[in-house]
């Protein structure tokens, strides 16, 4: 497992496919969740270059895994990746949610296996609300399809017309959410869908304005819950070009899933305090924790970095402490009437017993002191070329 074998399967794969193949995996670890992000575009470009080094490439194809990420970033990477081909596929053979299927719809054909995953396309916002005096603020995250939907559920399902009754319902909404907010919403709002019928304009052979805009509306309005799982019937059905892997390409790119599953630790636990394997133990320290991966045949670029989990205490308000100083020379002896060679020992029984005395003291104020959370976060996160 790891960089050998995973460069032997998409070998394999492109021999298979008579493709080259480029993976873009974004790990959703708990604990360690990551999204698409536009500084990718970078590594992409670099393995791009690496693939037309000397003859130009008849057809990419492009295995995707993550759970979404920023909206800015689908349209650059499916431009650049056509660029640099005549025909560009997906592989999908997990998730590939939000921002994930925006890339989907870029491309001529999308090959899934029965597990893999589409999702809508409606994206998530958090706006920083107001909480009670002395709290913290309170983070509200909704869909920007949320806000139409509750406009469409005032005049279609509770059946109010009136435009003043519409106005004070409107104005309520406004009152829970910032005018910026709402200005927001509605960029965003237009933003997706003309990325969208961007992207599947960009189809070969293409396909029709109306097929284009009942997907669009498939994957945005008529969708309700973000989180929903968009199987290969139901994405076929939605008018989306949809091909089935068949036996040997279903079983690489799950083998190839397989060892990104392991390197990158998604089935690790999700409470943070079974990271601790004792009790004393007051931190966890992972170094290179693998958070996204951009890999060809040539070449592999990690996205890595130290994760560190610390325990939270709360400190009790007063401290008993009881310890023991073990350490002291017979009565009427004095350190400086001992041999050099004497003294040197006793300087270094008391550094030790002075390390014992500082762990104990730890110790118990950590026994007298109960956690209440733990600190985890990821420390100097950088893109690195394994090979």
């Amino acid at each position: 497992m790891g960089r050998d074998e995973r460069k032997r399967i998409i070998q394999e794969i492109e021999n298979h496919r008579g493709s080259k193949v480029l993976v873009y995996f974004v790990g959703d670890r708990p604990l360690l969740k990551a999204q698409i992000a536009s500084d990718s575009i970078r590594w992409i470009y670099d393995h791009l270059k690496e693939f037309n080094k000397n003859e130009p490439v008849e057809k990419i194809d492009f295995y995707l895994y993550s759970r979404g990420g920023s909206l800015e970033t689908p349209w650059p990477i499916v431009s650049i990746m056509r660029e640099y081909c005549k025909n560009f596929n997906v592989l999908i053979t997990s998730k590939a949610f939000s921002a994930t299927t925006l890339i989907s719809l870029g491309a001529d054909k999308i090959f899934m296996s029965p597990q893999g995953e589409l999702g809508p396309v409606d994206p998530q916002m958090t706006e920083q609300g107001k909480g009670p005096p002395g709290t913290s603020p309170i983070q509200r995250i909704f869909s920007t399809e949320d806000i139409s939907s509750y406009v469409s559920f005032i005049k279609d399902k509770v059946g109010i017309t009136d435009q003043d009754a519409l106005a004070d319902l409107t104005k309520s909404l406004a009152d829970t959410l910032t005018p910026t907010t709402l200005g927001q919403v509605n960029r965003v709002h237009s933003h997706i869908r003309t990325v969208a019928r961007k992207m599947l304009s960009l189809i070969k052979p293409a396909i029709s304005p109306t097929r284009i805009q009942e997907i669009i509306e498939a994957l945005t309005e008529r969708t309700y819950i973000h989180g929903h799982s968009i199987r290969r019937d139901e994405a076929r059905s939605m008018g989306l070009q949809i091909n089935n892997m068949d036996t040997k390409l279903e079983k690489l790119c799950w083998d190839l899933f397989l060892d990104y599953e392991n390197e990158m630790n998604l089935n690790s636990p999700a409470n943070p305090l079974a990271y601790f394997s004792n009790p004393d133990q007051e931190e966890y320290v992972e170094d290179n924790a693998v958070i996204a991966s951009i890999e060809s045949e040539a070449m592999c670029h990690q996205f890595v970095g130290p994760l560190v989990l610390k325990k939270v205490r709360q400190m009790p308000p007063q401290l008993n402490l009881n310890l023991n100083i073990p350490i002291q020379l017979p009565p009427g002896i004095l350190s400086a009437q001992l041999t050099p060679q004497l003294q040197q020992l006793l300087q270094q029984l008391q550094q030790q017993f002075a390390a014992q005395i500082s762990t104990m003291t730890t110790n118990q104020i950590n026994r007298m002191s109960p956690v209440i959370g733990v600190d985890v976060h990821i420390e100097k996160t950088v893109w690195k070329l394994i090979s």
